[in-house]
């Protein structure tokens, strides 16, 4: 069960990375 929380908390993480890419790359 912990092991499967991390692997959740990872997915958000990159989640977060590559919304802030995105949102980067749209306003350059």
């Amino acid at each position: 069960l912990q092991r499967i929380q991390g692997i959740t908390l990872e997915v958000d993480a990159w989640r977060m990375v590559l919304k802030k890419l995105k949102e980067a790359t749209i306003t350059k």
